[in-house]
């Protein structure tokens, strides 16, 4: 799953969020590295510069390539227009290419992620020399039409939350407000306690790590509804409004998956997440510093080679076995005869590539270098991905009321709580679509190039996501003069076209058993 911000985190999270693709390396002959190694990386997420950095500190010679006009770690990055005095000027003579010079740029996905989460991320971003700053983000939690039932304060689980605006409404509002807040409370505890035992590998056997949340949530119910015989209590049911409500809503985010894959994700990955990061702070680049910062400096070290090392707009049409080597055939250029090749691609690419090694393998008779590409091959056909789609607009009609508002603010459809027969207590259900009524998987946006509007996905029973809207500041040296940006992740509604600046779709990866390669 994605482990970053929602996309996140990935984002993985290339499941931290990054823009970072599933790597397997492949070759012939020695493994020791040496001035005259030499080395095809092919993708260039923050997986693929990071492999071309770290080659290029060890002598190797390497090629990056990538088949985006940029690099693909900040690909989708968007400019947002400023129309200040002065900028087309800034623009025809090239002094406008830093914040400072009333230049802004928003990455795509967001760029944060956990520190107890990413100790290795943070550890490269240091090393280059990129400064991080601590971010505490605030949420709001709210289910379709715009209801906010939850807010949560920051410090990763350490602050107080706040009651939602409709909880002082009224006397009795107030009252079911605090009922809310303490039975939150007291689930919070119990989810921490679990990420504690699953840390130490001492849960119970109905709650083994590689039980589903489902399956967790359902035995912690029935254990909570009736904690002695004869005894029934709604604390089952109050159990699973918390799961349902905050965290499906809080990993479909920070994961970009539906809420069925949150259902069936392996509960060790989501209470590591949590047993990791609690009590540690997001952390973001500093201001003014953004994906392009980070790209440029790990492929400056692959440019200091000289021409035709770095090479943007370049499809790979072969990879051909010769002579112990790899032949890698390129749409715009020359092939390039390499020693070793490293995929840092999604894994739906990764595939056809290796497809193509693995053919030329078989064609000429190398069966024990096939038989390694055949494993990876495998491996590849079990990860799973998504379709996801980040908005950055300004249309603010998608968020909370202003009271209710936050840094981040999540929107998970469900329908208003209704009574559980077997639970004697409310829950909530997931809302079906008014648009979609065919059910299948994995889920499909609507294309909102043939209806006038954004592209989203309309919540399903079987596909339902998280939508979260992140609150984005302009930088310092703009603040007064451009407006705040919204950038959403998964929309369940459309957004107003004329608001928007762009659009990607991205692919995040899906954490199941199988796919753990």
């Amino acid at each position: 799953m994605a482990r970053s911000g929602h996309a996140g985190e990935g984002e993985g999270v290339d499941d931290d969020g990054t823009g970072a693709g599933a790597g397997t390396g492949t070759g012939t002959g020695e493994e020791a590295a040496n001035p005259s190694l030499s080395v095809a990386v092919i993708g260039s997420g923050l997986a693929g510069l990071t492999a071309a950095y770290l080659l290029r500190k060890e002598g190797t010679q390497v090629y990056l390539l990538e088949k985006s006009e940029k690099l693909g770690f900040h690909s989708a990055s968007v400019e947002i227009p400023t129309n200040l005095p002065g900028d087309e000027k800034r623009k025809a003579d090239g002094s406008g290419t830093g914040a400072g010079a009333g230049r802004w740029v928003v990455d795509v996905p967001m760029r944060s992620f956990q520190g107890g989460y990413y100790p290795l991320l943070i550890a490269l971003y240091r090393h280059l020399g990129l400064r991080l700053v601590p971010t505490f983000f605030t949420f709001s939690f709210s289910r379709l039409p715009g209801s906010t039932y939850f807010i949560y304060s920051g410090a990763s689980g350490l602050s107080v939350p706040s009651l939602p605006s409709s909880s002082f409404l009224s006397p009795i509002a107030f009252l079911r407000g605090i009922l809310h807040f303490v039975g939150t409370a007291f689930c919070f505890l119990i989810w921490m306690g679990l990420a504690f035992l699953s840390w130490w590998d001492i849960l119970p056997r109905p709650l083994a790590r590689d039980n589903s949340l489902r399956e967790l949530t359902d035995h912690v119910a029935a254990f909570l509804a009736s904690p002695l015989p004869l005894v029934r209590i709604p604390l089952g049911g109050v159990w699973s409004r918390f799961i349902e409500e905050v965290i499906i809503s809080l990993f479909g985010a920070v994961g970009t998956m539906t809420s069925d894959d949150i259902w069936e994700t392996p509960v060790g990955c989501l209470l590591e997440y949590v047993h990791t990061t609690i009590g540690t702070a997001h952390y973001t680049l500093s201001p003014g510093t953004g994906a392009t910062e980070v790209a440029d400096r790990l492929a400056d070290e692959v440019r200091a080679q000289g021409f035709g090392h770095l090479r943007l707009g370049e499809v790979i049409t072969g990879l051909e076995y010769r002579d112990g080597k790899v032949a890698v055939q390129c749409s715009g250029s020359e092939e390039v005869i390499v020693d070793r090749v490293v995929v840092a691609t999604q894994a739906s690419s990764a595939r056809v590539l290796l497809g193509m090694l693995e053919q030329s393998l078989r064609e000429q008779g190398e069966s024990t270098e096939r038989k390694r590409i055949k494993k990876m091959l495998r491996g590849l056909d079990d990860v799973e991905y998504r379709e996801t789609i980040v908005v950055t607009h300004r249309d603010d009609t998608i968020l909370p009321p202003q009271p209710d508002l936050r840094e981040i603010n999540l929107v998970l459809p469900l329908t208003p709580p209704r009574a559980s027969s077997d639970s004697g207590s409310e829950t909530p259900t997931f809302s079906d679509s008014p648009t979609s009524t065919e059910s299948s998987y994995p889920p499909t946006p609507i294309d909102g190039d043939s209806l006038a509007r954004t592209p989203f996905f309309p919540p399903r029973h079987d596909a339902v996501y998280t939508m979260a809207t992140h609150v984005m500041h302009p930088p310092a040296s703009l603040r007064g003069k451009v407006a705040p940006v919204l950038q959403t992740t998964n929309p369940v509604v459309p957004i107003d076209p004329a608001s928007v600046l762009g659009i990607a779709r991205l692919e995040r990866y899906v954490c199941h058993h199988q796919g753990e390669i």
